[in-house]
């Protein structure tokens, strides 16, 4: 009976892990590099870093500001910290989240739509930016 139980358990998980997978794929900007590239380029976007700090501190992108997911999740809950983050991140610009490996740019992505923001999580992570020729800020 446990091993029943197990595999029944092993089989429920491995759902979840797909169908979490497939939503995650749905939920990711459908716009090109060459799109997000221009877009920046036009100021009709922003490109939001949520990697925490201790991560990003030496390496980060020219065009990217730093919203670490740990400060984006206190500042949802605090009005006056959305009015603060309105003024340095307009609500009429689309909003391109990246992270270490697009997990985080998920949930970012999630919670400033919960705000009212047009926000795209990239699939691509830093590596896969730079390597896709976005320049790397001065150090």
């Amino acid at each position: 009976m446990p091993a029943r139980c197990c595999a029944r358990l092993w089989v429920a998980l491995s759902v979840a892990v797909v169908a979490n997978a497939a939503f995650a794929a749905e939920e990711q900007a459908t716009d090109s590099l060459e799109v997000v590239k221009q877009n920046l380029s036009d100021r009709k976007a922003a490109l939001l870093d949520v990697r925490e700090k201790k991560e990003c501190a030496a390496e980060h992108l020219q065009a990217a500001q730093l919203l670490p997911l740990s400060e984006l999740k206190r500042l949802a809950s605090d009005p006056a910290a959305q009015a603060e983050l309105e003024k340095k991140l307009p609500k009429t610009r689309t909003v391109y989240c990246h992270c270490a490996s697009g997990i985080r740019s998920l949930s970012a992505a999630r919670i400033l739509r919960k705000l009212g923001y047009d926000a795209r999580p990239l699939k691509q992570s830093y590596d896969e930016l730079r390597e896709a020729g976005f320049a790397a800020a001065a150090k």
